[in-house]
């Protein structure tokens, strides 16, 4: 049993494929998908799924207060179904589980994901998770754009048409490409110089030349709710030599990566790869004053109708399977230098890997 809003829950909106905003209950009992939804979304809901059985609360036989709480369609579903145990997700609403305990149906909740199917991408979520990686390709053009525009005042700050080149401007020119795509771009990173050697700061203020900008975007296709997931490390004018290094090795490190990559491949070993190749550039991990430094993060994650979902590349052992899509992101990260991370998405296949969308490895930008 699942309840909760499918735009807000990937499980929900995966099995069910329906687009509300508003609470769902949805059972899978004897090989039959159920689900209640409101009145108001009842023809609508039945034209979009048209291979479950849409009930209402009101043919549940609820009465009138019950059919406004959420909780009593849950509860009147299993009773209409003679259900007395359900499984339900680790995000199940306490509350509600409270109220099927208290009508004599225990609640179990899985271990893992109710539909590790997800992981398989057929070809109509191939095409959504493609359609959303282009829009970041969109999304980095219209960023090196502005940079290759821009000219280096004397404080080696960017200047474009007379104001400084912000990170602030920078994903404002980013999301407005999205106009042509049907995308959201939530939060991109832009972040400039040491804050990016952070790799979740979104960064702020001037860009400057010669420092890495590291420029993460992941856009999310409102129509499927599928995502893409795009990293490039850029430098305006002449980078500094360490910052030259860490991006040849980053590169080589996610060559190493792919070239480990397809069906049945160990994910420890594909992190792996790219740890070694990294440690053999010269490039150590540690930490100073409690902060890491280094290559800090795992290889590589699962992307579909969550930005991050299994599996996971790190050192923890999984094996791909075919049909994934993956994340392919080493990186380096030293606080007094900056971030280098250069990240493409990947489908796994039998042999390799096939590439959602080209982008150049863009670096140095005159």
């Amino acid at each position: 049993m699942m309840v909760g809003n499918p735009l807000q829950h990937p499980d929900l909106r995966y099995v069910s494929a329906f687009k509300s905003a508003d609470p769902i209950v949805f059972v899978r009992a004897g090989g039959r998908d159920y689900v209640v939804v409101s009145s108001m979304e009842a023809n609508r809901a039945r034209t979009e799924m048209m291979g479950a059985s849409i009930l209402t609360p009101e043919e549940l036989g609820l009465r009138p207060a019950q059919r406004r709480r959420v909780g009593w369609w849950a509860l009147g579903l299993a009773r209409k179904l003679g259900l007395r145990r359900v499984v339900a997700p680790a995000w199940f609403p306490l509350g509600i589980a409270r109220l099927l305990e208290r009508g004599n149906v225990s609640l179990r909740v899985a271990r893992g994901g109710l539909f590790p199917e997800r992981r398989r991408k057929n070809a109509r979520e191939f095409a959504a998770l493609c359609r959303a990686q282009r829009a970041a390709v969109a999304g980095m053009r219209a960023v090196r754009a502005l940079l290759a525009a821009s000219r280096v005042d004397e404080k080696e700050r960017l200047v474009l048409d007379g104001r400084l080149l912000t990170a602030e401007r920078a994903r404002a020119a980013l999301r407005k490409s999205a106009a042509a795509y049907d995308v959201l771009f939530g939060e991109p990173i832009v972040a400039c110089g040491a804050p990016s050697a952070d790799p979740h700061q979104v960064g702020s203020g001037p860009l400057r030349a010669g420092e890495s900008i590291v420029v993460d975007i992941f856009p999310q296709e409102v129509s499927s709710g599928y995502w893409g997931d795009l990293t490039r490390t850029l430098v305006k004018g002449r980078p500094r030599p360490e910052i030259r290094r860490m991006h040849a090795a980053v590169t080589a490190a996610q060559q190493a990566a792919l070239a480990e990559v397809r069906a049945g491949a160990r994910t420890d070993r594909i992190h792996a790869a790219a740890r070694r190749c990294l440690e053999r550039a010269g490039f150590k991990n540690g930490a100073a004053n409690g902060r890491p430094f280094g290559f800090i993060h795992g290889t590589g994650h699962g992307v579909g109708l969550e930005i991050h979902e299994p599996p996971s590349l790190g050192t923890q052992r999984d094996r791909l399977m075919e049909g994934d899509v993956i994340t392919v992101e080493p990186g380096l990260y030293y606080p007094d230098v900056g971030g280098v991370r250069v990240e493409d998405t990947v489908q796994v296949t039998a042999g390799g890997w096939r590439l959602l969308a080209r982008c150049p490895n863009w670096f140095v930008v005159p």
